[in-house]
């Protein structure tokens, strides 16, 4: 079973993905409406995949938290959100811990789909 943690700081948006995952069998973290919290749950619980916001609540965005998280020695892969449009933000992303980058709203088979891969 997949473990994942959910960093968004909408707590209806939250809430609907946790319920969806949790559903589907995933171990879910979280939800974390902060960087600073992201950072500190993903070295906690050491999940597989963080479904991360890319603008939250704090100091930190999303994708300053992934930084830290991989800088830390995290080998999880992170799913960006964002509302905004991810063009502006593609070329700061690190391609060796992103999984996928996603415009909100997001499409829960999409996620699914990513975080369970057809065998090959």
């Amino acid at each position: 079973m997949k473990s994942i943690l959910i960093v968004e700081d909408e707590a209806i948006i939250a809430m609907n993905i946790a319920h969806q995952l949790s559903k589907a069998g995933f171990s879910i973290f979280g939800p974390v409406a902060t960087g600073e919290e992201a950072v500190e749950k993903a070295l906690e619980c050491k999940c597989d995949v963080v479904l991360c916001d890319v603008n939250l609540k704090g100091q930190m965005n999303g994708l300053e938290a992934a930084q830290k998280m991989n800088a830390s020695g995290l080998d999880s892969k992170v799913v960006f959100m964002t509302g905004y449009g991810k063009k502006q933000y593609e070329d700061q992303v690190d391609e060796g811990y992103t999984l996928a980058f996603l415009e909100k709203p997001i499409n829960m088979k999409v996620v699914m789909d990513l975080l369970n891969p057809p065998a090959e």
